[in-house]
């Protein structure tokens, strides 16, 4: 899928899991699921779909450089930090930025660090599919029930 970026978004707060996650260590940051943390398991869905350079890590200033060891392979220029905490629209805002600059083609996909999801298979047919449409210029948005 050429032109196609994954933005996962990691700067959570760590405040609706506490005591377990806290502010340096908010639960996408954690092995909650397996041996895996939820961002590395995040990253591992996207390996089908993109190439690890064209993955960006928006995230707080505190919890980078732990991100940083967890995606190994995730250029560092690709972790935006936010200078300030101000919720989604702005993580997307900064991303959209980014990528305009980077690559006026691309197409984002905007995905939380932290959601288990448990059929890969289906979750890549419908990223493809997204992206498909999106490339006609549409804006998707995608939710699933929760479990």
């Amino acid at each position: 899928m050429d032109h196609t970026y994954a933005v996962i978004m990691a700067g959570g707060g760590g405040t609706r899991l506490w005591p377990v996650s806290r502010k340096k260590h908010p639960k996408h940051i954690l092995p909650l699921l397996g041996a895996d943390t939820l961002f590395q398991s995040t990253l591992a869905r996207l390996e089908e779909l993109v190439p690890l350079d064209q993955i960006l890590v928006v995230t707080a200033e505190g919890q980078a450089e732990e991100l940083k060891k967890q995606a190994p392979g995730v250029p560092a220029r690709n972790f935006l930090i936010e200078p300030e905490p101000r919720g989604t629209a702005s993580v997307v805002g900064l991303a959209a930025a980014v990528l305009a600059k980077r690559d006026p083609q691309a197409v984002m996909l905007v995905l939380p660090s932290d959601h288990y999801i448990g059929n890969r298979d289906l979750f890549h047919l419908v990223m493809r599919a997204a992206v498909q449409v999106a490339r006609k210029g549409y804006l998707v948005t995608l939710g699933i029930t929760p479990t």
